[in-house]
């Protein structure tokens, strides 16, 4: 049960970094620490962890951008008074 809270808690904290990269803060400034204590991680797997936060942030974050202007383009298709069904 507390493996299960642990995974739990840690995949929706991991889904802050994204939320911040457009609000720029976290919605719980200590998150971390509360997962990283939560979880007894050691300061090897708390570096481990924010180095792959920051790759999961920057890998998505162009991602990101090319789906707000894909949708973008589809409001403008949609728009039009007979869009194209293809």
């Amino acid at each position: 049960m507390k493996r299960t809270l642990g995974i739990t808690l840690a995949l929706v904290f991991l889904a802050f970094p994204l939320w911040a990269q457009e609000n720029q803060e976290l919605p719980f400034p200590h998150a971390r620490e509360v997962v990283a204590r939560f979880l007894e991680l050691t300061p090897e797997q708390v570096t481990q962890w924010e180095a792959l936060l920051t790759t999961l942030r920057d890998t998505v974050a162009p991602l990101l951008e090319q789906l707000r202007n894909l949708e973008g383009q589809l409001a403008e298709l949609l728009k039009q008074d007979n869009p194209d069904p293809a």
